[in-house]
């Protein structure tokens, strides 16, 4: 493997894929918890949200909203219109939407978990259990969207990119020569 042949958009491709992937696993991890959180009662729910989800907060965040970033750069620094293009527009959409779904959806839920104390959960705690638990699926379901459009598309930029190499109208190739 050659790493001077990489130029910063081949570096673009790789950390979007790599933030693209950390973020849908962590969603894809909160899907598979649901259909057994939905069975919990209120005390272990509740203890659950409030201690098992700190890191999910402290790193996930960051790298779900930098993945976003990245998203956006790669579809903005795409020149013209291609079929990658597309790829990379619906994948920025999905995770930019998932991002959306957690401020107006799953945030609300966390405040309002945090709030409770584990040995007094309210009466109205299995709407807030819903609504977490759901707006995560529905987020896992914008991010496996997002993820499938943004690996065509890089598998798209691939191939394009090796078409160009062998044609010898690489400019990195073409300088290298």
């Amino acid at each position: 493997m050659d790493v001077h042949r990489w130029s910063h958009r081949s570096l673009l491709w790789a950390a979007a894929l790599v933030l693209a992937a950390l973020t849908l696993g962590m969603a894809f991890a909160h899907t598979l918890e649901l259909p057994q959180k939905m069975g919990y009662g209120p005390s272990l729910w509740a203890t659950l949200n409030q201690t098992l989800y700190q890191y999910f907060a402290v790193v996930g965040g960051p790298v779900e909203v930098l993945n976003v970033g990245v998203l956006v750069g790669l579809a903005v620094t795409e020149r013209r219109p291609r079929p990658r293009s597309w790829g990379l527009l619906v994948a920025a959409c999905c995770f930019g939407a998932a991002l959306v779904v957690w401020f107006a959806v799953v945030q609300p839920a966390n405040v309002q978990v945090s709030s409770w104390s584990v040995n007094a959960v309210p009466a109205s705690w299995e709407g807030w259990r819903a609504r977490w638990e759901y707006g995560h699926a529905a987020r896992f379901l914008l991010m496996i969207v997002g993820y499938t459009s943004l690996v065509l598309a890089a598998l798209r930029w691939g191939l394009e990119r090796e078409s160009s190499t062998r044609s010898g109208t690489d400019r990195h190739t073409v300088a290298t020569r």
